[in-house]
């Protein structure tokens, strides 16, 4: 289904650079940061972002059903994808505690808001008696491209996690993720049609 397909590229786009910055995040926390006022470093820093994040998933759990009703979900998933490579792409040219935190809430926000657009295109448009199997695929697809952006993370992040080329290419593959969206779309045909905003 092409409309499952796109959301899918999506949400892959979205793990790739979420599991690069925070393993970026955490070196950062560990290894460069120095405590702000209220803004701690280190492991105390870790929780904040933590319960930013969480913040951030409450959220996006409220405002998606409102996109998706006024926007589509086509729509909402573009919004999605835009805004965390804005935010991802601000994280890589001022690379702050307090823009690290900003993050901890912009990208669990739209990453969200991409997620639960995915979870909605496989319930709508996969018959029940495949619903199943695309849904291990989908297990598949959200926790090996963690795996994967960790592991280059780790590979060529330096030891304090200061690397504006990680950064730059998370930003990137948003941006990407948002080319294969589009282009999986083209073949949409009827699932457009279940996709449009309602009155």
């Amino acid at each position: 289904v092409p409309a499952v397909a796109a959301s899918f590229a999506a949400l892959a786009a979205h793990r790739l650079a979420f599991g690069i910055t925070t393993l970026i995040s955490l070196l950062l926390f560990r290894n460069a940061f120095a405590d702000e006022g209220v803004l701690r470093s280190g492991l105390a820093g870790v929780g904040e972002a933590i319960l930013v994040a969480t913040v951030a998933l409450g959220v996006a759990a409220v405002i998606t059903p409102w996109l998706v009703h006024h926007l589509g979900r086509t729509n909402a998933v573009r919004i999605g994808l835009c805004v965390a490579a804005a935010g991802q792409l601000g994280l890589a040219v001022v690379t702050t505690l307090p823009t690290v935190l900003m993050a901890a809430f912009v990208l669990p926000l739209a990453g969200q808001v991409v997620k639960l657009c995915t979870d909605s295109a496989v319930q709508r448009l996969i018959p029940d008696g495949r619903r199943g199997r695309v849904f291990a695929l989908y297990d598949a697809v959200f926790n090996v491209t963690f795996v994967v952006a960790v592991t280059l993370g780790a590979l060529f992040s330096p030891p304090d996690g200061r690397s504006t080329m990680l950064l730059i290419l998370a930003a990137a593959s948003y941006l990407i993720g948002l080319l294969f969206h589009e282009w999986l779309r083209r073949g949409a045909g009827v699932d457009a049609v279940l996709d449009r905003p309602q009155p």
